[in-house]
């Protein structure tokens, strides 16, 4: 991109070419690192607004936080913030650093559509100097270019800069992955600072009139207008009068809405007069007071902000789940033009304890299993694995699986059914390279999909099952319901939902929260009698396999799964000890059954391979197919395992005398692997790698089929070490 965009002349220009790439510039006075302006948190740079209030110099560029995500390494100590910067920088290469103040940092990132909250970590010092990694989301701006306050330098941008990056390019990072580099600053910082005990951040309050100026929060809910309204009398002096309702003017951009409000709040003065409370409001330019005055008022007059604050804290969670469901189609009875009320059909309760008599299992209906072991109707199942591996791109090819009736990945497929991909971490777009590469890798026609496969995905889409807030976990009911009327209307047999993360908003920790969202799930799966497969992330490990106990969050989400598996990735090396050529060493990984207590577990390994497929577009885009690991016991038949030994030993017959076969590869010629490498198998395919022959040799030695002795070389005139057989093979090897 840098390559193709030429560098803006200019701060107008700079705040054009950013918003032309996704990003939402505020103008920022020049010595301040926020806007001052009222209500800027929902300014829109039309192009018509940015040539207004962005002039060519004498302005500092914003950018708001509600698509743009920011971690600002707050950390005077330069080698403290190199740690935690490159930290960083290796978890998330593809994102942006801005540097400010040296040696503090920041990295910028992409958000998803549906934002979250994550808090900062605690405030640390040592020697004098102090370090807080903060956490920008959501609400709030940083500022991207200008002059720093303090430096009087510009902002710069060490490794790429922001009007040369379009938003989709940079990184989408998810909550769980900042929480857990939040929680590794946060470890960082203890260790620098000497403690041992984590600091508690500290919480902007939501109602406090100066954060409404300089913090990271949204306005305030019209409660807490009015609440706080509630406490100064309008019995006032005529300047606070006047502020009042400026403040209001300001909140409500002037509407008649805020008209009202005002003249409610004034009516009880002996000397009200609507006249002038509306000549008043008309009056009013919208600049000087903000609704922030409000506030300091209301404190003067008594009221408690951070009681405001407890009482008027916005539940944003809940808000948008409350948006997620389609309004519902409403019958209109034609002869009154009254919606048609629907009876409520309750569920007759039994009564219990129900003796057992069922004896005949022959009449039991067989579970329903729709793919191999791993899906069935009526319950949910669940695949984790870290980032970057390829569990998206084999939910879709199991998926399509599924669509077609072909075992693509050599698994069986017991029933063809429609299925639903619902993705809420990717941008539809991605969704599309990555079904059409799968599609076109496979040869599955539009035909074989049209009609049969459903896909939602990213920043068009949200799903929100539960939300945890002061009051409790919320289980979004309406969406529940909506899916339970839905899935069966398009006769959907399985819907995938990846990751499980951006399905709810409580916390991973809390298996009761956990719990909560997972019973809205199976009530999916229950009463629409389709499976719903669970995409999730594991936490880092310290280098191990990955187990059903490393699954992210609480242990409920497992308890309540029938099914579940962990991919684990096979590093390069890792695949030629196994066997595999160097060439095909990239790309794959093991897929393990963590839990099937619903089927006999596998118990062959099964891989996959991720491979690259060029699209129409030009794009390579990877594609999960099966992948078998080399047998490095094929073609050893008796005869072949027989003739090695004899030829170990015969040892080396040469002019010096006799020698005799090494252990060590390093002894190149003499290596004893190089008779399995060379030995002329009938089967090209059976044909042994040096890591093949190592494995093998490795079990002879540990059967005792070989030894090591030590022999006196001529050639050598000493003793060294050399390998013999102990014997012969009657019966073909296996391993």
């Amino acid at each position: 991109m840098a390559e193709q965009l030429k560098k803006p002349e200019n701060m107008n220009a700079l705040a054009h070419r950013i918003a032309s790439l996704g990003y939402h510039p505020v103008p920022i006075q020049v010595g301040r690192k926020g806007p001052t302006f009222a209500n800027w948190q929902n300014y829109i740079a039309t192009p018509e607004n940015i040539d207004r209030d962005f002039p060519a110099t004498g302005v500092v560029i914003g950018c708001l936080h509600d698509n743009l995500g920011c971690i600002d390494i707050d950390v005077y100590d330069a080698d403290v913030s190199k740690l935690i910067a490159d930290e960083f920088r290796s978890r998330f290469p593809a994102a942006l650093e801005r540097v400010g103040q040296a040696p503090k940092t920041a990295f910028v990132f992409r958000l998803p559509e549906t934002a979250y909250t994550v808090s900062n970590t605690g405030k640390y010092s040592h020697g004098g100097k102090e370090g807080q990694v903060e956490i920008r989301t959501k609400t709030g701006q940083m500022v991207v270019y200008g002059k720093h306050p303090d430096t009087k330098l510009p902002y710069t941008w060490p490794a790429g800069d922001l009007w040369e990056t379009p938003i989709d390019a940079l990184p989408m990072i998810g909550e769980w992955e900042v929480e857990e580099f939040r929680d590794w600053a946060e470890e960082a910082l203890m260790d620098w600072a000497g403690v041992k005990t984590a600091e508690q951040p500290q919480q902007a309050m939501i109602i406090d009139f100066g954060s409404y100026s300089n913090g990271n929060d949204g306005p305030p809910s019209e409660a807490a207008i009015r609440d706080a309204l509630s406490y100064i009398t309008p019995h006032c002096p005529h300047d606070e009068w006047v502020e009042v309702l400026m403040a209001l003017h300001d909140y409500y951009n002037g509407s008649a809405a805020g008209l009202s409000v005002a003249q409610d709040w004034s009516s009880p003065h002996s000397t009200y007069d609507p006249k002038e409370v509306a000549s008043k409001w008309k009056s009013f330019k919208g600049d000087g007071v903000s609704y922030t005055t409000l506030f300091h008022h209301a404190k003067m007059s008594g009221a408690d902000l951070s009681e405001l604050a407890r009482k008027h804290r916005p539940q944003p969670a809940v808000e948008a789940m409350s948006r997620q469901v389609p309004a519902p189609s409403v019958q209109i009875d034609l002869s009154n033009g009254q919606p048609v009320q629907q009876p409520k059909v309750e569920k007759p309760v039994t009564d219990y304890p129900t003796e057992y008599d069922m004896f005949d299992g022959a009449s039991l209906p067989r579970r329903q299993w729709l793919y191999g072991t791993h899906y069935l109707r009526g319950f949910v199942s669940v695949m984790a694995s870290a980032g970057g591996i390829g569990k998206t791109s084999l939910q879709i090819v199991e998926a399509l699986a599924m669509v077609t009736g072909k075992p693509l990945l050599g698994e069986v497929v017991h029933e063809t059914c429609k299925v639903w991909i619902i993705n809420l971490e990717d941008p539809l777009e991605e969704m599309q390279r990555r079904i059409i590469a799968a599609m076109q890798h496979y040869n599955i026609k539009p035909e074989d999909v049209r009609g049969r496969l459903f896909v939602d995905a990213g920043r068009d889409f949200s799903l929100t099952f539960a939300a945890q807030t002061r009051d409790g976990v919320i289980p979004n009911e309406a969406l529940v319901d909506h899916l339970i009327k839905k899935i069966p209307e398009r006769e959907i047999g399985m819907t995938f939902i990846d990751p499980f993360v951006g399905a709810h908003q409580v916390s991973e920790n809390d298996n009761g929260a956990v719990n909560d969202v997972v019973a809205q799930i199976r009530r999916v799966a229950d009463e629409t009698n389709s499976g719903m497969g669970l995409v999730h992330h594991i936490r880092k490990g310290n280098g191990e396999d990955a187990n059903v106990d490393s699954i992210r969050g609480a242990g409920s989400l497992i308890g309540a799964a029938r099914a579940a598996r962990v991919i684990n990735k096979i590093t390069e090396d890792e695949a030629v000890r196994l066997g595999v050529s160097e060439k095909e060493a990239s790309g794959i990984f093991r897929v393990d059954d963590g839990k099937a207590n619903l089927a006999p577990p596998t118990h062959a390994a099964v891989y996959r391979k991720m491979i690259g497929e060029q699209i129409p577009n030009g794009e390579w885009v990877g594609v999960a197919i099966e992948y078998k690991m080399p047998d490095e016991w094929a073609g050893m038949t008796t005869e072949v395992t027989n003739n090695i030994l004899r030829q170990i030993d015969n040892g080396l017959q040469n002019q010096d005398g006799e020698e005799y076969f090494s252990k060590n590869v390093q002894a190149k010629e003499r290596w004893v692997g190089n008779l399995i490498t060379s030995y002329p198998f009938d089967k090209a395919e059976d044909h042994k790698s040096q890591a093949q022959a190592k494995i093998i040799l490795d079990r002879w030695f540990k059967e005792g089929l070989l030894i090591e002795e030590t022999y006196r070389s001529e050639k050598r005139r000493k003793d060294v070490k050399g390998v013999f057989t102990t014997g012969r093979v009657g019966e073909q090897y296996v391993g």
